[in-house]
Order: C-alpha cells, then sequence, then structure tokens
C-alpha cells in the first residue's frame, strides 16, 4: 500500500494496572473492529487510545482510572515510536514519555532512551503536543489569541464519540465556552485549507504592521523630547547653521591665538586649566579607542552568531535525512585505519563493537538521539537568534556613542590648540571671549542633537516608505492566495458533501434518499440536512456517522492533498436507536471503502456483538476477544476481580 504524510496507525496497545498488564492487543492498517456488548469497555479501550495520543479525557469510566499508566506502539509516517501516558484520578494532564523503537525494546533499554514531553514547553523542550506535530509534519498552527492549536484538538476530528449530539460536529461536551474561529482553525489544518505559505505571509503583514506602528510611536517620542521644536526641519539646514556657528567660534580661537599678551594673574589658572584639558583629552581618545574596538568585536561576534545559525538550521534539515541514512545503510565497515590506513585485523572482529575504538555499539543511540537532537537544535536556535538580536542592537549603540564621543573631542582639541599656542597671558577681554566660545561650543553640541534627531526622523520616514511598499505588496498575495484557499475549500467541501451523499443513499430506511446535499459548518458546528425537517434521532445518527467518515475519506484521495492522518475512531455507529440492518449497512460501506483504497489507513469501530455478522467475525478485521458481561469477559482482565 501507498503511504501518504501524515500517517498514524497504532500497531499496538497495553494497558497496565501498576506492573500486571491487564490488556494488550495488536492493531492492524485496515478495519479494526473492537466487539462486545454494553458495558464490557470497548468505550475504556478506544479512551485509553486517545489519551495516550495526547488527547483530553474529562470524566474517566471507573475501569480506566483503575489502571496506572497506558502504552502504545504507533507508526507515525514509517517510524515507530513507543507512547507511554500515566492515568491519573483527576483532570490533571500527565506528561508523554516517547520511545523511538519497538515496545519489546522499550522495555529492555535504558530510562536515558525516553524522551519526556510535558502538556507546556519549556526552554529548552517543545510540548508533547509540539513533538506529536513534528514526527507528523503538520504545522505548530496558531491561532489569532496567539493559543497554539494542540493534539487533542485534532483528535476531535479523529474520534467520533458516545456523547457528542448528531447536529453536531465535533467531539464538544467539554468545550462549552469555545469560539468558532478555534473549530475553523482545527477543520482548516486537518483538511490542509489553512495554506501554510499563506499563514506566512499573514504572520510577515502583521509583523510588518507592528513595524509601521513602532516607527511612528518612535516619531511621537521624538516630538515629547523636543517639544515645541520643529522636527521637520531639514537636515540641510541644521548642518548649513552648525557650519555658521563653528566659523564664529574658529574667528574667537584664531583672534584669542594671536593675541599675545595674557594679564599676569591669570597664568596659573591658565595653566591649571590647561592641564585639565590635557587630562579630558587623554580620557575621551581612550574612550574612543575602547568603544570602537569593543564596536568591531562585537561585529565580528555578530557574524559568527549568523553564521552558526545558519549552521544549525543545514543540521536541522541534514537529521531527518542523516537518521534516514543510518536506517537503510548501517554502520561503516572498515578494511584500513582511516588515519595510518593499516590492515584492520578482522580475525577478532565483534560486529556489536565498534572495529576503530572498540566501544559496545548501541542500537538504539541514533533512534533515542533523533529526538533529542530536534530539542537541542531548538534550544540552540532560539539562544542564538536572541544573541543576535542583542548584539545588533548594541552594535547600534556604540556608534551613536561613538559619535558623541568624537564631537566632543573635537572641542577639546580646539582648547588645548588655544593652550599650546599662547606665549602671553589672556586680558579680560580674552576670558570673555572664551566663554563666548564655550557658549557656541554649547549651540553646536545642541544643534549636533538636533541633527541626529532629523537624520533618525529621516530613515523613519524612510523605513515607513519602504514597509508601506512592503505592506501593498504582501496584501496583494494575500488576496491572491486566500483566493486558491477559497477554490480548494470548496473543492474539499464538495468531496465531503458527495461522500457523505453516497454514503447515506445506502441508508436502508430510505428517509434521506432524496436529499442532494449536506449543511455543514466548521466554525458552528452545524450539521443537517436542508429542507428535512425534524429527521428521526436515528437517522440524524446515520448522517452523522456518515459525514464524520466522509471527512477521513477525503484523506484516502491523493490529489485532495489533506493533512488528515489517515486515521479515524468510530465510537458512535450504534447510537440513539439505529437499528442493526442499518448498522450492518454502514459496516458493510466502511468495509468497501477500505478495500478499494490503496493508502494506509486505519479505521478503529467500536459494536455490539449482536450487530456483527459472522462474515465480519471470520474476516481478521476483529481486535482482541469478543467482550462478553454475561461470560464476565471484559476488555480489562481485572475487572471480574473487582
Amino acid at each position: 500500500m501507498m503511504q501518504l504524510k501524515p500517517s498514524l496507525h497504532i500497531d499496538r496497545l497495553l494497558i497496565k494496572q501498576n506492573d500486571k498488564i491487564v490488556y494488550d492487543e495488536n492493531f492492524h492498517l485496515g478495519v479494526n473492529f473492537i466487539i462486545g456488548a454494553n458495558g464490557s469497555g470497548k468505550t475504556t479501550i478506544i479512551e485509553s487510545i486517545i489519551h495516550v495520543l495526547g488527547g483530553d479525557i474529562i470524566n474517566k469510566k471507573h475501569e480506566f482510572s483503575n489502571c496506572s499508566n497506558v502504552y502504545a506502539q504507533v507508526n507515525i509516517n514509517g517510524r515507530t515510536y513507543v507512547f507511554k501516558r500515566d492515568i491519573t484520578n483527576d483532570t490533571s494532564k500527565p506528561p508523554l514519555d516517547i520511545y523511538e523503537g519497538t515496545y519489546e525494546d522499550s522495555q529492555i533499554s535504558s530510562e536515558n532512551l525516553w524522551s519526556r514531553y510535558t502538556l507546556r514547553r519549556s526552554n529548552n523542550q517543545k510540548s508533547f503536543s509540539e513533538m506529536i506535530f513534528t514526527l507528523l509534519g503538520l504545522p505548530e498552527e496558531k491561532l489569532e489569541n496567539s493559543q497554539n492549536i494542540t493534539i487533542n484538538s485534532i483528535l476531535r476530528l479523529l474520534y467520533e464519540d458516545q456523547q457528542s449530539d448528531s447536529d453536531k460536529i465535533f467531539k464538544n461536551a467539554e468545550y462549552p465556552a469555545e469560539k468558532g474561529d478555534t473549530r475553523q482553525a482545527i477543520s482548516d489544518l486537518l483538511l490542509n485549507i489553512d495554506d501554510f505559505a499563506l499563514l506566512n505571509l499573514k504572520t510577515q503583514y502583521n509583523k510588518k504592521n507592528r513595524e509601521y506602528g513602532d516607527l511612528d510611536g518612535q516619531l511621537k517620542q521624538i516630538r515629547t523630547i523636543l517639544g515645541s521644536a520643529d522636527i521637520n526641519t531639514s537636515l540641510s539646514y541644521l548642518r548649513q547653521q552648525r557650519k555658521e556657528l563653528e566659523l564664529k567660534r574658529l574667528e574667537l580661537i584664531k583672534k584669542i591665538e594671536n593675541n599675545t599678551q595674557i594679564a599676569s594673574d591669570d597664568i596659573d589658572n591658565s595653566k591649571a586649566d590647561f592641564k585639565k584639558v590635557q587630562q579630558e583629552l587623554s580620557i575621551k581618545k581612550k574612550e574612543i579607542f575602547e568603544k570602537e574596538t569593543l564596536k568591531n568585536s562585537t561585529e565580528f561576534d555578530l557574524e559568527d552568531s549568523k553564521e552558526f545559525l545558519e549552521s544549525l538550521n543545514i543540521r536541522l534539515d541534514a537529521l531527518s535525512a542523516s537518521t534516514e541514512i543510518s536506517k537503510y545503510f548501517g554502520g561503516i565497515d572498515f578494511t584500513y585505519c582511516p588515519s595510518c590506513f593499516h590492515p584492520l585485523d578482522e580475525t577478532n572482529s565483534n560486529k556489536k563493537q565498534c572495529p576503530l575504538c572498540k566501544e559496545d555499539i548501541n542500537s538504539n543511540s541514533l533512534s533515542a538521539g533523533f529526538l533529542k537532537m530536534i530539542n537541542e537544535i531548538n534550544f540552540q536556535k532560539k539562544e542564538t537568534e536572541a544573541i543576535i538580536i542583542n548584539r545588533e542592537e548594541k552594535i547600534q549603540s556604540l556608534n551613536a556613542n561613538i559619535s558623541i564621543l568624537k564631537s566632543q573631542l573635537q572641542d577639546l582639541e580646539h582648547k588645548y590648540s588655544v593652550y599650546i599656542n599662547k606665549v602671553n597671558p589672556i586680558d579680560a577681554q580674552k576670558r570673555f571671549e572664551m566663554e563666548k566660545i564655550g557658549y557656541l561650543t554649547s549651540q553646536i553640541e545642541t544643534i549636533q542633537k538636533n541633527e541626529q534627531y532629523a537624520l533618525t526622523v529621516n530613515n523613519i520616514y524612510q523605513q515607513k516608505e519602504n514597509l508601506g511598499a512592503e505592506l501593498a505588496i504582501l496584501e496583494e498575495k494575500i488576496k491572491a492566495l486566500e483566493n486558491q484557499r477559497e477554490q480548494k475549500r470548496n473543492k474539499i467541501y464538495s468531496k465531503i458533501n458527495d461522500f457523505t451523499i453516497e454514503l447515506i443513499h445506502n441508508d436502508p430506511s430510505n428517509e434521506l434518499e432524496n436529499v442532494g446535499h449536506i449543511s455543514f459548518d466548521f466554525a458552528k458546528d452545524e450539521l443537517f440536512t436542508p429542507n428535512k425537517t425534524s429527521p428521526a434521532a436515528s437517522t440524524g445518527c446515520y448522517l452523522k456517522n456518515a459525514f464524520f467518515f466522509s471527512i477521513f475519506l477525503t484523506s484516502l484521495h491523493k490529489d485532495l492533498d489533506v493533512r488528515y492522518p489517515r486515521f479515524v475512531i468510530l465510537d458512535n455507529v450504534e447510537d440513539k436507536g439505529l437499528e442493526t440492518n442499518r448498522i450492518q449497512q454502514f459496516h458493510r460501506d466502511v468495509i468497501k471503502k477500505s478495500k478499494d483504497s490503496d493508502i494506509e489507513h486505519q479505521i478503529i469501530i467500536t459494536a455490539r456483538s449482536e450487530v456483527v455478522t459472522d462474515e465480519i467475525r471470520n474476516s481478521g478485521m476483529v481486535v482482541g476477544k469478543e467482550y462478553n458481561t454475561v461470560q464476565k469477559k471484559y476488555s480489562l482482565e481485572f475487572k471480574e476481580n473487582m
């Protein structure tokens, strides 16, 4: 059979009460029937599957709560894993342990080959929902309120339970306040209607739109700093104004330099001032040197971090390919030493040891390392991205500080030039002119700051112009992809309708034989037949079964390209007093659709013993024993001792 991704199926399910195994059965591809009388534990098995796959079981049955943990050997996209999850008696949501390999291998392997994932992600590890999404190859969808779609969310469209109403689509008893956008996002994710490219474009658009708003905030902040000053003054005008003041200051400096008479009573003060200027000049040069050295070092570190981030992305992309190569080709046998090319002694070779270092080879190490390496590389990426942002901000700050320090150095050099060329003390007039120089210097520094603000304003306006152009392009791309998405939605919804109509027309009651189309709305959680008022409760149940199974059928058609993982659980087929002949007809339709498909899939159905035909019993589709309350044959072996 052909495998389409994502693909999920259960190979084996075990339920334990402490160290005792109370349930252990193998499942297979295709249709799996769990048969038994009412109250024999069929739904308990289904709830165990949902629980170990990461789902929520709010009202646990007594038998299930009496157990300690559930194991499931699952196949995800062709790789084998073991999921283990503890069972609690309260409403807490225990973590999920994952091992790559078979159940038998997991029981003899060390604990460090298991990876534990909790409900919520930590700084260095994903949540179990995120990890299962990674294994399935599903995008980690985020809603507008920044909440993630979890594995429990998608299980609600893979599992048709007994409690939900027939006119409702989702398993929804414990979600009374759920928003329609959430349900729509879940269905769009599984039916691949969300279009991840469109989601990325919208994410980019929202990010750039926020950047555009941040620029407006920066402009507002500059206006607050300058008060009534005109921030729209052109940069060229400010530069011209600064040059005029610098010329005036230079004229005063030359006038003082040319004056050779200095008051004798000011000589000592002049020397002290000169010494102070020398010290300040030395300190300022040292500060500039240290800042420029730090900037160069930070720029080097920034480039190094970017190269490291790129290497992490390459490692992450290569990880899946490398594990597949190891899986198919195994280890490398060396005939010669790769260092000195001396022939290796093969007479004492041990296949369980490395031919070079003689260390024991652990067959599970590569498999277990696959999960841990994903977590480690993602953690390193997050840290490196944060370091890059920090270093870019640091370089920007250093450039601003260096510019100010150089301006201050220029003023000190002017003062130093004045002192070094004096031959006579300055008189009172000269001191007055020095004060004027100080005033001019203050004005020049103010204008320099305003130049920086003006330059910042110009840059902000340029950035806004560029962002505006980018936002316009993104809007056009989003519109185009939204049109494509709606076309795909119509195509898939039409197929779901056609599959459902085909199934309900096979209903022996013929109550819906004239129905040409159905109405369904995932956001509103509605399912009904137009122009058909108040159908019998059993007919509503038949419609619900047909519709739910039709969603699954879309995953068996390559041209529809959905993300539904070719796995469905039907625990509602016999609800609302559905007659035996109608149940058996639905069973026949499910079996036929399964046999007609060449795509790997798994269907799990619960059924009462009296509605199951001998043909099904003898077909190899039944999982486990046929449970019977009268004969005390229950799905969980400990129950008869309770």
